[in-house]
This record gives C-alpha cells, structure tokens and sequence, in this order.
C-alpha cells in the first residue's frame, strides 16, 4: 500500500491588486456606518452637512464598485462566454424534453380518456340491465312469485356492480412519474368571488405617476413619497 503523503495547507487567496487602496475604502464604510448610527438633523447647518455627507457616501459607493469590477470583470466575462457557449445546445435539449413531456401528456390524456368512455358505456349497460331486471322483479313480486321476486332483484343488484376490466394502465418506467397538477382558467370574470381578484398595479401605477393622484379610483387612495437622490462628491 503506497505511503500517503500528508498534504500541505494551500492558501487559496486571491492575490487582490491595490489591495490596500481596498482595504482603505472598505474601512471609509465601515467609519460611514458608524457615523449614522446616531445621525439626528437639528437645523439647517445640519440639513446642509447632510447633505454633503451623503454625496460623499455616493462618491465612495462609486469608487469601491470600480475597484469590485476590476477584480470581477474578467471573471463576468469568462463566464459570459461559457454561459453562451452551453446556452444554445442546452436550449436544444430543452426544447426537445418539453416536445417528449408533451407528446406523454397527450398520450395519459388519450388513454384517460378511453378509459373514461368504456367505463361510462359500461355503466349505462349495466344500468340498462340492472332496470329491467328490477321492473322485472316487482312484477314477479305483485303476482305474488316471491322467489321469482327475490332471484330478479338480486340480478339486478349484481348488474349494478358489475365490475369492467378497463385497459391496462400506463407501463411503469424506472425514473418516470407522473403527477396531476391544478390549475384554474377564468369562464366567467362577473361570478369571480371579491377575495380571488387582484388588484392591478402596473395600471393603478401608471395612473398614479401620469395623473398625480387627481384622478379618484374608488376603494384607492394615491399618496406620494418623497425620494431622496444625490450626486457624488
């Protein structure tokens, strides 16, 4: 049996180019997010130091996400192209599972729908059958043929439950299943429950941003909220 070799611990860290002009503006953050842990404006003076505090953050936000994209640009686009490369072979495959799962659907669906029919063709026999053999009964019972009577009535008990051997069901196949989801589509909008409509908010934002809220929606309420945006430093 061949000696195994210990195995050396391997340092897996990237080297980081500029890495301490990183480490320079990941600790301006951190130093940020303290500051405005206890951030209170007071009065004007305050308002405007706000104000430059935060252009200052978006300025520093701007160079760390340079600094990311440095590093993650080449990986993005190494990745962009392997992404390409497999994307139209694994589309293909897709396509032609999709095109294999339906044709299966279609399959269960036809034979579903076989089995249904001579079951329900079974059903209507039998209860042809059972019918007349009871009509039959009940006049075997009134000329007073009691086991006449009896005989008929339980043939046509048995005609009730008859039982028909339907197709055989799907073969199974080691690594398929097939399992019956619910789904729902709409025959009448008018008989729809309150509780089962969904309020449109594309429209009702669209309506809201165009108007201003001047234009009353009943059981809706338009407000406006204000938006802070700033430059950089």
């Amino acid at each position: 049996m061949p000696e195994i070799q210990e195995m050396q611990a391997v340092d897996l860290t990237p080297e980081v180019p500029f890495q301490e002009e990183i480490k320079d503006a990941v600790h301006q953050a951190e130093t940020a997010l303290e500051v405005v842990g206890n951030y209170e404006i007071a009065n004007g003076e305050a308002y405007l130091q706000a104000a430059e505090d935060l252009k200052e953050i978006k300025g520093r936000v701007n160079t760390l996400t340079k600094q990311r994209k440095k590093l993650t640009g080449p990986l993005d686009e190494s990745k962009a192209a392997i992404m390409d490369f497999f994307r139209g072979p694994l589309d293909c495959l897709a396509r032609a599972e999709e095109a294999i799962k339906a044709e299966i659907g279609n399959y269960n669906r036809r034979e579903d729908e076989k089995r249904r029919q001579i079951q329900a063709q079974h059903d209507a026999t039998q209860k042809k059958e059972a019918e007349r053999l009871a009509r039959r009964a009940a006049k075997a019972e009134e000329k007073g043929n009691e086991e006449k009577a009896a005989e008929l009535q339980q043939r046509s008990d048995l005609a009730r439950a008859a039982v028909i051997t339907t197709p055989a069901p799907l073969p199974k196949v080691k690594g398929l299943s097939t399992k019956k989801i619910w789904r729902w589509r709409v025959t009448d909008k008018s008989l729809i429950p309150l509780e089962y409509m969904v309020t449109n908010d594309t429209l009702l934002g669209s309506l809201s941003r165009s108007t201003k809220g001047a234009v009353p929606v009943p059981g809706i309420e338009f407000y406006s909220e204000d938006i802070i945006a700033a430059g950089r430093a």
